[in-house]
């Protein structure tokens, strides 16, 4: 019996919410489905993540420095793919992602962490489920965003690179990226990332 008031009492008093997350959950569906099914990008970014060191320093430039993480991470996959960024590339990837991060992952993402320390009144089961969808939907957010970005690259195998020389241009697009951002602390940020970029190509 409590349970069934419990969900009721999620219901009355986050419908509304619910409502608009599972409204932004189809549009974002349906962007999902103007992209291409295959997705190269998606793909390496779901292995690189997974491989030690990865998702760690990746979480400390997003949470200390404001990043974008998938944007990040695609700057690192051209650089596997052409051997460099070029300046054009990149201006295009910051134009073609930085509404879209700001406007709907990052507020999805404050949302989900908000929900992690209060639960605004509702009973904490259905608020930490709710919890959980909005995560799922923040990853699909980013998926989006990177389906985005990488129809901005030309189709192109992996390019034959010396280990060394590819950890270094790696470095050097990462470098031009976040020393854009208002909260980059220029070379106190290179020592961390030299360690992302090692831990990437692991």
């Amino acid at each position: 019996m409590g349970q069934y008031r419990s969900e009721a009492l999620y219901v009355d008093q986050g419908g509304q919410l619910a409502g608009v997350l599972n409204t932004l959950n189809s549009n974002l569906r349906k962007a999902e489905s103007l992209m291409p099914k295959d997705n190269a990008l998606w793909d390496w970014v779901v292995a690189i993540y997974q491989r030690e060191g990865v998702a760690e320093r990746c979480l400390w430039f997003q949470n200390q420095r404001a990043a974008d993480v998938p944007l990040m991470l695609f700057i690192c996959w051209v650089v596997t793919r052409c051997g460099a960024l070029d300046h054009t590339l990149l201006s295009r990837a910051r134009q073609a992602a930085t509404l879209w991060h700001k406007d709907v992952v990052v507020p999805l993402r404050q949302m989900r962490r908000l929900l992690k320390i209060d639960s605004k009144g509702m009973p904490a089961e259905p608020a930490r489920r709710f919890r959980e969808e909005i995560k799922s939907v923040e990853l699909q957010a980013e998926r989006v965003e990177l389906a985005a970005l990488a129809m901005l690259v030309e189709e192109a195998g992996s390019v034959d690179v010396d280990p060394q020389a590819l950890r270094e241009l790696m470095f050097d697009g990462l470098a031009r990226y976040l020393d854009g951002l208002p909260f980059s602390a220029g070379e106190l940020d290179h020592d961390r990332l030299n360690q992302l970029v090692a831990a990437i190509n692991g």
